[in-house]
C-alpha cells in the first residue's frame, strides 16, 4: 500500500500552507496563493511530496521536494491546482506549461517516487 501527501510550502509563511494547501486552493485559488506570498515580498515556495509504503512488516518513506518561486499572472494549461503560478527553480516556465515528462522529472512527485523505489531496491527483503 502507498500513501501521498503532497504540499506547496510558502517561504513568506514559514512552510504554510503545506499539505493544507488544497483548502487554500479552495479558498483563494492558485492565483491567492501567489498574490499572498507575492504581497508578502516572498515569491520562494517548495513543492513537497512525501509517500509512504508498507506490506504490513516494514515501511517505507521516499521525499521529493522542489524549490522554485510563485509567479503571476498564472501560466500554462497542464497539471493541475497551483501548477500555473509555480516556477521551479532554473526553469523559465510554470508547472503548468511542462509537459507531463518534463514536471515528472523534476518535480517534487517523481522525485518522491525515485526516491522511494531507491529505497526499496536497497532495502533488505
Amino acid at each position: 500500500m502507498v500513501v501521498e501527501e503532497t504540499g506547496l510550502e510558502l517561504a513568506a509563511l514559514a512552510g504554510f500552507p503545506g499539505p493544507l494547501v488544497r483548502w487554500m486552493l479552495e479558498a483563494v485559488g492558485a492565483e491567492g496563493i501567489a498574490r499572498t506570498a507575492l504581497a508578502l515580498g516572498e515569491p520562494r515556495a517548495s513543492a513537497v511530496c512525501l509517500l509512504a509504503w508498507t506490506d504490513g512488516e516494514r515501511t517505507v518513506v521516499g521525499r521529493g521536494e522542489t524549490a522554485g518561486v510563485l509567479v503571476l499572472p498564472p501560466r500554462g494549461a497542464n497539471g493541475f491546482g497551483w501548477d500555473p503560478v509555480f516556477q521551479p527553480a532554473g526553469e523559465t516556465r510554470t508547472y503548468g506549461e511542462l509537459a507531463a515528462a518534463e514536471k515528472d522529472e523534476l518535480g517534487h512527485r517523481g522525485r518522491a517516487w525515485r526516491d522511494l523505489l531507491r529505497q526499496l531496491d536497497a532495502s533488505p527483503r
